[in-house]
This record gives structure tokens, C-alpha cells and sequence, in this order.
């Protein structure tokens, strides 16, 4: 700020402070009616900001009313099943079925025998691995009788599989090979106490994908490829059982209402129309129920999600817009035509009557919703449910094409490029950007003024210098004049 320093030589006028008054005076009108614009965007863009959060909201809570697994699920009841859990999907017959768990399904496993490694950096040996998938005829030793391997059925859906293993590979390097290789099989090394063994096991369950292993290694002796040292050892088929059968390859085996089903995994997916059935255990005392009902607790929660948003949305642009409140201020939207125009299109859809849709439910009210004086709605739970029970598929229909042409509705208040709310909240933040520029020509428009004051209050003070020093002139040179009828 421009400034005099020695103000007043001349006219003893405190100029600096009488710039500084005038400035003031200036200044604070102008201001004033900046800052009151300013809070005022400022307050429009933050209750146009509550409105697009409380609809985008509200437009969240409608995907559930446009799925129709929504109102079309099935629940499972299986009491206090220990055996087995169940879900079911959309399609699922509902009915109540006996179900009891005969057998799990297993994953055939084999491993090294006792005592051949003492160390993870024991070597094995090098060659080649050939994994075949298939059904194993194989009854394993007991003291009574001895092992018997007697056939192999190829899974005919699954190629075999070969792991090359490098040279002199330690028992670390071989079960790291067989991982990297990715083919179905899971190499891990395990300590009974005794020393490490390799444990072989097949990644899918079921007796058909038992494993057999071959050995090459590569030494030009066939024997070798049977015997149970080098890479031999893992040798597992009709020629050599080198490794030891921990669990045989086995399918999952239930009874639904009586039918014997057999599978592959403990995950059973197709023994009663749209129903997974996920076997946990046999069954320890026969049959056990398994309900399988209609689901309308789901639907019902959706619904009621969707009033308390729609209820929330409306207070939204309600309050922004109300002509006075309970403090007697009126909302900062009042008379804007975005929020108007919003309040008008939800309400004009909730109270629409649609055709076609069929089966007595043709508007909200059918289904226990009633649009409120105030513009929000409320739900009666019983005839929602009275319905649902009655022809949830029609309910469901009534609810989707609802959503459906709220959703567009939102779509067009909401989006990006053009939007009803996002277009206001464009123009509200240009309108305040604009401030800034009113701000930096106030800024320039009081500075040239300041220094016109001062450039003023100057040239006032050179002249009542000038005038102050004549003065002075003029009265010595009066009081040297002689005196009338005096002496000099």
C-alpha cells in the first residue's frame, strides 16, 4: 500500500490515516457483497453435494429390486446337520428331501517309504516323471496279506503328464519340480520322526483321478526304472510300488430320498436340481432333512432398503428447498428448479399405475407402499409379504420395472455430461471461480484509487506548503513596515 513518509508537512493533515478511512470505506461494502456471494455457493454447493450422495444412494439400493434372484432365491434348512450344509440358487426346486452322507470323497496320495531320507538335501536323483490320471485297483498290504496292484484304468478325459527332473535333484529340488510343473499333482514333504518322505497327492478327488507313476532314468538299464534307489523310487504302477498309499482315490457316495449318487467331489452339484450340497462327514444316525424353501426375507430387506433411500433422497432436496423450517430460515435451494424439477419426477413415478405387468400388481400400492402427503413414502410390511407369498415372480416384476424407470430417471440426474444436479454444480463452481477474478478487480480498482488519494493528498500538501511559507513572506514583510505617525 502506497504511503506518505512525512504526510501533513505542509497542510498538518494525518494524510496516511485519511487514506487509510477512505480505503475502508471503499473496501468493506464490495467485500461484504463478495463474501455473502461467496457463502452462498459455497452453501448451494454443499446441499447440491448432499442431494447428488443421498440420490446415488438411492440408486444403489435399486440394484437389488432389478435382480431377479432378489425375489426368485431359495433357502436351505438343514437343521442341525453335522453332515452336510447346502445353498441354492434361483432354479432350485423346493420341497424337503432325505439326504444322508454314505462316504467322502478322497484325493489318492502316496508317499516315500520310512526311513530313506534323513536330510531335505538328501539326493534322489534325476530323469523323468510320467503322472497318469485313471482308477487304481490297489489293495495294500496288511498282515494278513500282502499288497496287491492289480490294474489301472486311464482316465480317458485326462492326458499324462511328465516332469522333467534335473540330475542329482535333492529331495527339496524334486518336490519344488513337481510343483513348478503345475500338472495336477501337489509334491509336499513331510517328518514322521523317523526322517522326511515325499508326499504325492492327486489335486482332484475321486477314484478316477488316482495317480500312476512311471520313472525314466535315462540310464539305458530298464531295471533301474523299477528299483528303489535314484529316481526309482517314486515309481508307483504295475511293475513297482515303490511308494507307500497313504489314502486310496475315492468317490463322495450319499442317498437322496432313497437313490444311492455317487461323485467325485464332496462339493455335489447337480443331485437335486439347483441345490449344492457340501458333505462334511457321514452321517451318524441315517437320513436327515434338508428343506429347501422360498426365500422372502431377501426380497423384503430389499424393499425396505429401498424406502429408507428413497425417504432419505427426498429430505434431501425437501430440506434444501424449504420455505422456512423450525428455526423459521428457509433452505438455501428455494425456488431452484433442479431441486423442483427432482422432487417432481420421483413422486409423478411412485405414483404411476403400470400396464402389463400382470397378475394384480400393478402399482406400489399393491404391494403396501404409500406415497406420504409430504412426498416420502411407507411401507406395510404384512401386505408386502401377503404378496410375495402370494406370486413373488409378479412382485418381482412389479418391483424391477419400477427400479428400472427410477433408475433412468437418476441416470439422468446424476450423470456426468449434462446431468440435472451435476449440471447445476458446474454452473455453482464457475459462478465461484468467477468470484476470484471480481476479487482481483476490486484488488486493482482499490489500489488506483489509493494512489490517486495519495497522489492528491500530495499535491495538497506541496501547495499549502507553498501557501504556508507566502504567509509567513507576507507577514515579515508587514512587520517591517513603518508605522503610521510612528517612528521606523
Amino acid at each position: 500500500m502506497a504511503t506518505i513518509s512525512s504526510p501533513g508537512i505542509g497542510s498538518q493533515l494525518d494524510v496516511n490515516d485519511i487514506v487509510s478511512k477512505v480505503m475502508a470505506a471503499e473496501r468493506a461494502p464490495a467485500e461484504n457483497r463478495l463474501n455473502r456471494q461467496e457463502a452462498t455457493l459455497q452453501a448451494q454447493i454443499s446441499s447440491f453435494g448432499t442431494i447428488k450422495s443421498a440420490l446415488s444412494s438411492f440408486q444403489s439400493s435399486l440394484t437389488k429390486l432389478q435382480t431377479s434372484s432378489t425375489f426368485e432365491g431359495k433357502v436351505t434348512d438343514t437343521g442341525q446337520s453335522t453332515a452336510f450344509s447346502a445353498s441354492a440358487s434361483s432354479i432350485a426346486d423346493l420341497g424337503s428331501y432325505d439326504v444322508e452322507v454314505l462316504q467322502l470323497a478322497q484325493s489318492h496320495s502316496l508317499v516315500t517309504a520310512e526311513g530313506q531320507f534323513d536330510e531335505l538335501d538328501d539326493v534322489v536323483g534325476g530323469g523323468t516323471l510320467t503322472f497318469s490320471f485313471g482308477t487304481t485297483d490297489y489293495d495294500p498290504a496288511t498282515e494278513v496279506d500282502p499288497e496287491s496292484y492289480n490294474s489301472f484304468t486311464t482316465e480317458l478325459d485326462r492326458a499324462s503328464q511328465s516332469v522333467e527332473i534335473a540330475a542329482d535333484s535333492t529331495l527339496e529340488e524334486v518336490r519344488d519340480q513337481i510343483n513348478e510343473a503345475e500338472i495336477g499333482v501337489t509334491a509336499s514333504i513331510i517328518d514322521d520322526g523317523n526322517g522326511y518322505r515325499l508326499s504325492l497327492s492327486s489335486d482332484s478327488s475321486g477314484e478316477n483321478n488316482s495317480l500312476q507313476i512311471t520313472v525314466d532314468e535315462e540310464t539305458g538299464d530298464g531295471a533301474d526304472n523299477i528299483d528303489t534307489s535314484g529316481l526309482s523310487m517314486l515309481a508307483f504302477n504295475l511293475s513297482a510300488t515303490n511308494l507307500d498309499q497313504t489314502t486310496a482315490g475315492q468317490d463322495a457316495m450319499l442317498e437322496v430320498n432313497g437313490l444311492t449318487i455317487s461323485r467325485e467331489s464332496n462339493s455335489v452339484t447337480s443331485a437335486i436340481h439347483g441345490v449344492t450340497l457340501n458333505l462334511l462327514q457321514t452321517s451318524e444316525s441315517g437320513s436327515e432333512k434338508l428343506n429347501v424353501t422360498q426365500n422372502s426375507e431377501t426380497p423384503v430387506d430389499a424393499v425396505k432398503s429401498f424406502v429408507e433411500s428413497y425417504n432419505s433422497a427426498l429430505s434431501s432436496l425437501s430440506s434444501s428447498s424449504a420455505f422456512g423450517g423450525k428455526d423459521g430460515s428457509s433452505g438455501v435451494l428455494l425456488g431452484d428448479s433442479a431441486v423442483r424439477s427432482a422432487e417432481r419426477q420421483l413422486r409423478q413415478i411412485l405414483g404411476d399405475v403400470l400396464t402389463g405387468v400382470g397378475g394384480g400388481y400393478n402399482s406400489m400400492g399393491d404391494v403396501g407402499i404409500t406415497l406420504q402427503r409430504d412426498g416420502t413414502i411407507d411401507l406395510d410390511e404384512t401386505v408386502l409379504s401377503s404378496a410375495i407369498e402370494d406370486d413373488v415372480v409378479k412382485v418381482g416384476d412389479l418391483f424391477t420395472t419400477y427400479a428400472d424407470k427410477i433408475d433412468g430417471v437418476l441416470d439422468g440426474m446424476l450423470e456426468s455430461n449434462g446431468g440435472l444436479i451435476e449440471s447445476r454444480l458446474t454452473g455453482l463452481s464457475t459462478r465461484l471461480e468467477n468470484l476470484n477474478d471480481d476479487r482481483a478487480s476490486l484488488t486493482k480498482r482499490l489500489s488506483a484509487l489509493e494512489t490517486r488519494l495519495y497522489r492528491q493528498f500530495g499535491g495538497l500538501d506541496t501547495l499549502m506548503a507553498q501557501l504556508q511559507t507566502t504567509s509567513d513572506y507576507l507577514a515579515q514583510q508587514l512587520e517591517n513596515l513603518p508605522k503610521i505617525g510612528g517612528s521606523k
